[in-house]
């Protein structure tokens, strides 16, 4: 689970991180588990603090994988460790769609900035847009992604893109998948990973897999340093 930062509390929504104030839009409030039982926030960062590495141990490869949305944020993190790729995180951030654009873009920094901070990713992938015939929604889906480039850039860490084809083609082995293949693959590849995902969820575990799986074989594009 994202750790807390600057102070603030993580909410225990899967993948929401609440802004400073807590009054924004997009902004959640948090969910305690009834009395007795462990919430699945608490349950994710238990399995997280466990895959940390302990002092003195060089630090573990992340990558964190994204899948960028107008309305909703995909991300998820991989680790490896033990011979494999397990989930660490993934979840979604909303991005209110009666706010503003900018309001929306500046959201999106901010969250993917804070996520960023308290994983310390060594690559983050990006998903590539598709070719739309509604320009209007690929224009602000190039605007989302210009923001997640940049606060991926900012961070230090190498930035990758992937093409959806190739996101397909890495996770299910066909190019036109559809998403509830992948959704479906997914928890099958990685260790520690729930089978039920959202879709774009799912998307950006699969992104972080793509990327993960051109390590193996050696031919990442881990191209763009700041």
């Amino acid at each position: 689970m994202v750790k807390p930062v600057d102070g603030r509390p993580v909410d225990a929504v899967a993948g929401e991180v609440p802004r400073a104030g807590g009054t924004r839009a997009g902004a959640t409030r948090k969910v305690s588990a009834p009395a007795g039982e462990t919430s699945p926030a608490e349950t994710r960062a238990g399995n997280a603090r466990r895959r940390e590495a302990r002092p003195g141990d060089p630090e573990p490869l992340r990558i964190l994988g994204l899948d960028p949305g107008s309305r909703r944020l995909g991300f998820g993190i991989l680790q490896f460790g033990r011979g494999a790729w397990a989930r660490v995180e993934s979840g979604v951030f909303r991005l209110p769609e009666k706010e503003s654009l900018p309001n929306r873009l500046d959201l999106a920094f901010d969250r993917v900035s804070e996520l960023i901070s308290a994983h310390r990713p060594q690559i983050i992938a990006v998903e590539d847009c598709f070719v739309s015939h509604r320009p209007r929604a690929a224009l602000v889906l190039g605007h989302i992604r210009g923001v997640l480039l940049l606060a991926a850039t900012r961070s230090g860490a190498r930035v990758t893109e992937y093409a959806p084809r190739s996101v397909k083609l890495a996770t299910v082995g066909n190019g036109a998948a559809a998403k509830e293949q992948v959704q479906a693959m997914v928890p099958r590849l990685v260790r520690d990973c729930p089978t039920k995902l959202t879709a774009d969820e799912a998307d950006a575990l699969a992104v972080a897999w793509c990327c993960a799986n051109q390590l193996r074989l050696g031919t990442a594009a881990l191209g763009r340093r700041p």
